[in-house]
């Protein structure tokens, strides 16, 4: 019963925000398992889970040629039902970016990108069960990634399924090696939905392919990793390499040199990042992609906004919020709160304060 009222206030929801032009509603179902992994609650692995979600969209831009120039964006809501002893749900709120991949008649193919903040509810009692750090906050960071095929009828209305992976975290609280994972598979439903959405739109930039060079340097302030490491002061110096892809975004491949001093230890070593699409020419955005990092070989993803502001034909600045969290280790994952300034169009420095 309680399921079903979620249902119907999830659907009528979307209703509404579908005649909400130029955006466009959706509602639909969640099915998947979760474990959290940490080793202490590995016995929990594998939790049936189910939910429902609603998203309100701004339809992605096309040029003449098809190629897309803004990705499709808007908000994702959720309410998950993990179904285990340590919480019975999680409540999330995200940015979503849909990114298409393939475009046709009646089909559509998309990457599914979102991040936002969930909450916790339920079972959580630290005297009978001390080993759950994984929900120790009641607020934590999650992401999500996957694909998404959408079907379009000719009388309005389009169906869509897809296969995405949540990522939550407590890095609000900055607890190590925890966090939530979540497979799933998920339908649903544009009640209205046409395809005058998805505006056809003629860029000059937008057919514009270029290569863009840059030379970086900057310090700052942080504490280096989790393990209580002292407060230190690190510089960076490197070069990253860009390509211009439509009007918003690009692609950034760049190597790094990072020397920290801690009060205990030098501490050297190479940082490489590759793979971090931009929005170079908005005065806000979202970036994100994979990173590598040399010692020990982590792979992760970083991603998070910033706040860009011209002032002046050579001299800007922006600052930017990361979220990072490393898949091989999970150690590695914090804020970063960084600001720069460009003395050229191709060099800049700045400092950052990053919390590890």
């Amino acid at each position: 019963m309680r399921k079903g009222i979620w249902w119907w206030m999830l659907w009528i929801a979307g209703s509404v925000a579908s005649f909400a032009q130029p955006y466009f509603g959706q509602a639909g179902y969640i099915y998947g398992y979760s474990w959290p992994h940490h080793d202490h609650l590995t016995r929990n692995a594998g939790q049936q889970t189910d939910g429902f979600f609603v998203q309100v969209l701004r339809p992605p831009r096309f040029d003449r040629q098809g190629r897309w120039v803004y990705p499709e964006s808007g908000f994702h809501a959720a309410y998950i039902d993990l179904k285990n002893e340590h919480t019975r749900y999680l409540v999330t709120l995200a940015y979503v970016l849909n990114f298409p991949l393939y475009k046709a008649r009646h089909h559509r193919f998309y990457f599914t990108w979102g991040e936002g903040l969930a909450r916790n509810g339920g079972y959580y009692d630290e005297e009978k069960n001390p080993a759950n750090l994984v929900f120790g906050s009641r607020y934590l960071f999650y992401s999500f990634l996957g694909f998404n095929w959408r079907k379009l009828f000719d009388g309005g209305g389009a169906l869509e399924t897809g296969i995405l992976m949540y990522h939550s975290s407590n890095a609000l609280v900055n607890v190590p090696n925890n966090g939530l994972n979540i497979p799933s598979f998920q339908i649903s439903w544009f009640p209205v939905y046409d395809k005058r959405h998805e505006r056809q739109e003629v860029d000059a930039r937008a057919d514009t392919l270029r290569w863009h060079g840059r030379l970086f340097a900057y310090g700052a302030w942080n504490r280096p990793d989790l393990r209580r490491t002292p407060l230190g002061f690190f510089w960076n110096a490197g070069a990253e390499v860009s390509r211009l892809l439509n009007f918003h975004w690009r692609w950034v491949a760049g190597a790094e040199w990072m020397e920290s001093q801690s009060l205990r230890e030098w501490i050297r070593y190479r940082h490489i990042a590759f793979g971090l699409p931009l929005v170079p020419s908005s005065r806000a955005g979202v970036f994100t992609g994979p990173e590598l990092v040399w010692t020990g070989m982590s792979l992760g993803w970083r991603t998070g906004w910033y706040v860009y502001n011209p002032s002046g034909a050579y001299a800007k600045w922006y600052w930017r919020m990361a979220v990072r969290f490393h898949i091989y280790k999970p150690l590695y994952a914090g804020l970063q709160l960084k600001g720069h300034f460009f003395v050229a169009e191709e060099m800049s420095f700045g400092l950052t304060y990053q919390l590890w």
